[in-house]
């Protein structure tokens, strides 16, 4: 599993430093990264482009790292550690082939690992959700309140996470609902 997440990881940040950015990658930096804190979490500037982790991701990533798109994929990036860390820690009490099949299955699948090398929030949810889903099953072993109490959080970062609010202002508005031209 070691190896296989380290592979990954590895693929994953060559094609988050390779990959030109995405419209919805553009339209989120463009319009939200450089919104004050207050507006990004208050959706003062409501899209579908806005998911709330990822915009705020996005902006201290920016800050630390600059703005190219390696920098601005960073916190997918560290998503992806943590997706493939519960992904290993969730597999872990089943027998070696069970769980290097189901790590295999879960880390090779190409349209999920693209979550993870794009600027979206996506790859934040799904490596929440996965946490959230490690720390149900070992609330339900063994009975730990801290368990449940993480399952929450997680649960809730990752809705957070691909949260996006939508309010019908003009610009969404001449956006989502063009007539179809052929």
């Amino acid at each position: 599993m070691l190896v296989l997440g380290i592979v990954t990881l590895v693929l994953s940040i060559h094609r988050a430093d390779n990959a030109s950015f995405t419209p919805d990658e553009s339209y989120s930096y463009l319009h939200y990264v450089h919104q004050p804190l207050g507006a990004i979490l208050t959706h003062k500037e409501a899209f579908s482009n806005n998911h709330l982790l990822n915009t705020l991701g996005m902006k201290y990533a920016e800050q630390l790292f600059g703005n190219s798109e390696l920098a601005l994929r960073t916190p997918n990036l560290l998503a992806l550690c943590l997706y493939l860390a519960y992904a290993a820690l969730l597999l872990r009490r089943l027998s070696w082939p069970f769980a290097a099949g189901g790590f295999v299955l879960l880390c090779t699948n190409v349209h999920l690992m693209e979550f993870f090398t794009l600027a979206r929030g996506y790859g934040l949810s799904f490596a929440l959700l996965l946490m959230a889903q490690f720390h149900l099953a070992q609330s339900i072993r063994t009975h730990g309140r801290r368990h449940l109490v993480l399952f929450h959080a997680a649960s809730v970062l990752a809705s957070l996470s691909n949260f996006t609010a939508h309010r019908s202002h003009r610009r969404s508005h001449r956006i989502l609902h063009r007539p179809f031209d052929p």
